[in-house]
């Protein structure tokens, strides 16, 4: 049994890697079928130059999801405006 809690505890401890991109490398990462591989790629979007990983909730930033206007951007301002209006 303590090796399971041990084993979780290490995954939680495992840093994310570092994400630095310019606004248009950001673009790809918008959870679309990649034309090259025909897989989705993953669904990043970015909160004041802080860039997460969101894949996990696709059908909630990617393609037809409601929230798929923040996916490959940066939401800061976006977000406190309530607007994607530049």
């Amino acid at each position: 049994n303590n090796g399971a809690s041990a084993n979780n505890n290490e995954d939680e401890d495992e840093p994310e890697p570092l994400r630095n991109f310019t606004l248009k490398q950001l673009q790809h990462f918008n959870g679309a079928i990649d034309e090259k591989t025909d897989e989705a790629k993953p669904v990043y979007l970015s909160l004041a130059g802080v860039v997460f990983d969101v894949s996990k909730g696709r059908n909630f930033y990617g393609p037809g999801g409601p929230y798929e206007v923040f996916a490959g951007r940066e939401c800061g301002l976006a977000l406190a405006k309530m607007s994607l209006d530049d």
